[in-house]
């Protein structure tokens, strides 16, 4: 049974065609995109997209997750966007 984000798949560069090809399955998976680093999209077994943004907080060196919403309300390059403000600031309270 699988937790969480679930498996990780390969990267891919993720355009909206490869986004709206993906297929849900069993367990939930994870596409990385090759263009931004941390960046993915998470696919649910009920077919529901979300992006999912990894990083890791300084010092600790620990991983967090953050979900940016789903694809369908949040668009590439938004989330791309969204991607590079996070490695300036901190995820949540603008460090």
């Amino acid at each position: 049974m699988a937790f969480g984000a679930g498996l990780t798949r390969g990267a891919q560069l993720l355009t909206h065609r490869t986004i709206e090809t993906l297929r849900p399955a069993e367990a939930p998976y994870r596409v990385t995109d090759q263009r931004c680093k941390g960046l993915a999209v998470r696919v649910a077994p009920s077919g529901v997209k979300t992006w999912d943004l990894a990083y890791r907080i300084r010092g600790t060196g620990k991983m967090r997750r953050l979900s940016l919403g789903r694809t369908t309300d949040v668009g590439l390059e938004q989330a791309r966007d969204a991607r590079s403000c996070r490695r300036d600031r901190g995820p949540r309270d603008g460090r």
